[in-house]
């Protein structure tokens, strides 16, 4: 009797074992498996973080690509020129009832423009306005879309104006 308690122990034990074998061997598996997943997504981590900084980089060039153009167009503009005179032009033909809010300057191959933004209290005042800025000896011509014209009163316009860049350059 007790030669069949120890027998039977010692199978109990053994299936025991096996099983723990088993065991053992697929949580090995699975931990290989899991340490394989871990892998992927740290390699698609430093591939996402590299892209990222490589898209700040490219942001970043861009930005100083665009301040180099902005620096360039300044100094394009800037170079030789008295801008006093068209501003001394523009105050003196500009009536009270035309307010410009933005006066920007543009250096282009075929010449210099100057956008103005602004309000007109009448339609007449905007072309009074016109009038005016094409008989100035500062400007050669001057563009005005008919959007400047949609309203009797309270108008927002925008006028493309081309410089005659002879009159600004210091002697």
């Amino acid at each position: 009797m007790f030669a069949q308690r120890i027998a039977r122990s010692a199978r109990y034990l053994r299936i025991f074992i096996g099983l723990l074998g088993i065991f053992s061997l697929f949580l090995m598996f699975t931990l290989a498996s899991l340490y394989h997943q871990q892998n992927l997504l740290l390699d698609q981590l430093a591939s996402i973080k590299q892209s990222k900084a490589n898209a700040t980089i490219s942001q970043v060039q861009k930005q100083i690509t665009s301040f180099n153009q902005d620096l360039a167009n300044t100094l394009a503009l800037s170079r030789g020129t008295d801008w006093s005179a068209l501003l001394i032009e523009l105050s003196t033909i500009t009536p009270a009832s035309i307010a410009l809010d933005d006066l920007s300057l543009q250096s282009l191959p075929a010449g210099t423009n100057a956008l103005a933004r602004g309000k007109a209290q009448t339609r007449q005042d905007l072309i009074s306005y016109e009038k005016a800025l094409r008989s100035s000896p500062y400007i050669t011509s001057l563009l005005s879309p008919l959007a400047n014209y949609e309203k009797d009163k309270n108008l927002t316009f925008q006028i493309t104006l081309t410089l005659n860049m002879r009159r600004f350059l210091n002697h």
